[in-house]
């Protein structure tokens, strides 16, 4: 509960319109902090919530190598005035599923080698 509310508090406040210092403190400050909190929850062997966990620790990774080129095609495709709702939704969505592929086809058998290689080392 304690994270959840650092989280609510820290997005409260809009990313636009002057908070620079703000989000700037963000990143020094609160992040560090929420990671230091995460760090000492303990899970449930075996629970939904322990393989969701490790699940986003495995994607999340990919998630950030495809983001960014999704978001360049996905702004240069996009006319002016659209809903960007529906948008949102299908990025998130070809996000991760995007994501996922990779996770699979690529992080997941390369990780699978550089372990061989240190084991036999």
């Amino acid at each position: 509960p304690t994270v959840i509310a650092f989280v609510a508090a820290m997005f409260a406040v809009p990313r636009f319109g002057g908070y620079h210092y703000y989000w700037l403190a963000c990143a020094l400050v609160a992040i560090p902090l929420l990671v230091a909190f995460g760090s000492r929850v303990t899970i449930e062997p075996g629970s939904a919530w322990k393989r969701a966990c490790e699940y986003s620790g495995k994607i999340s990774y990919p998630i950030f190598c495809v983001h960014y080129p999704l978001m360049m095609i996905f702004s240069v495709t996009l006319p002016l005035g659209a809903n960007y709702v529906p948008v949102a939704i299908l990025y998130f969505v070809a996000t991760v599923a995007l994501a996922h592929v990779a996770m699979r086809l690529v992080e997941e058998p390369v990780r699978r080698r550089l372990d061989a290689g240190r084991a036999a080392a």
